[in-house]
């Protein structure tokens, strides 16, 4: 990982754009999720990269793990923190 820019990797996290709305038919809430970026967690673990290519109109936006990127990253992050 070292020298690597993040846009070169997997990304850590996917974005999403998550909409609440009531079915006129049954009267329930549900939501409605829509992928609208990445993002890579920081070498440190304190924050991230962000690279969206839309913004919702309500602002809400969802960060939810990329599980397989995530757990590669926490496997290197405990070497290195061994060393």
């Amino acid at each position: 990982m070292t020298g690597e820019t993040p846009y070169k990797i997997n990304p850590t996290h996917i974005a999403y754009t998550v909409r609440d709305f009531t079915k006129k038919d049954t009267g329930e809430t549900d939501s409605s999720w829509l992928k609208i970026g990445v993002a890579w967690l920081h070498k440190d673990g304190h924050g991230f990269d962000v690279q969206l290519e839309a913004f919702p109109v309500n602002g809400r936006v969802v960060l939810r793990t990329n599980d397989d990127r995530v757990k590669e990253l926490h496997k290197q992050l405990r070497r290195k923190s061994a060393d």
